[in-house]
């Protein structure tokens, strides 16, 4: 069975999510090296050589991802999948409620990623999402 997986989770799983490295800010507190000409360039030479060894090894990863898809052994998330997983995340994050918002438009519930039901609870807040938009029971056209 192939494994649901997004590029991301890939390379989360790769230790190269991030799109650049955080060599530096590891490197940059409290370093003597830097106060001098020669250290200064000493350090910019290991932060470049840091940073092309990173973005190969980054690119490496994301080739994979895309050499195991191409195999079936991973399947990609869809769109929907990873907006629900999103919206499962913690209620204050602005991206969960953005992603909440996001599936509530489209008739989503986001707890389960099916679309609402015909239940007296789900017409009601499809009532109230049409709001916005100008739409009620009386009014289709949305005028």
């Amino acid at each position: 069975m192939a494994k649901k997986m997004s590029l991301d989770d890939f390379l989360y799983s790769k230790g190269v999510d991030a799109p650049f490295s955080d060599y530096i800010f590891d490197k940059l507190r409290s370093n003597r090296q830097i106060r001098t000409a020669r250290g200064k360039k000493r350090f910019e030479a290991a932060c470049e050589k840091h940073r092309v060894e990173y973005a190969e090894k980054r690119q490496k990863a994301i080739d994979e991802y895309y050499s195991l898809v191409e195999n079936g052994e991973i399947v990609q998330k869809t769109r929907l999948e990873i907006t629900v997983e999103k919206a499962n995340g913690h209620p204050d994050n602005e991206s969960t409620q953005a992603a909440r918002r996001i599936l509530a438009k489209r008739g989503i519930d986001w707890r389960t990623g099916k679309p609402f039901g015909n239940n007296a609870e789900n017409r009601k807040r499809s009532s109230l999402l049409n709001y916005g938009k100008g739409l009620s029971k009386g009014n289709e056209e949305g005028v």
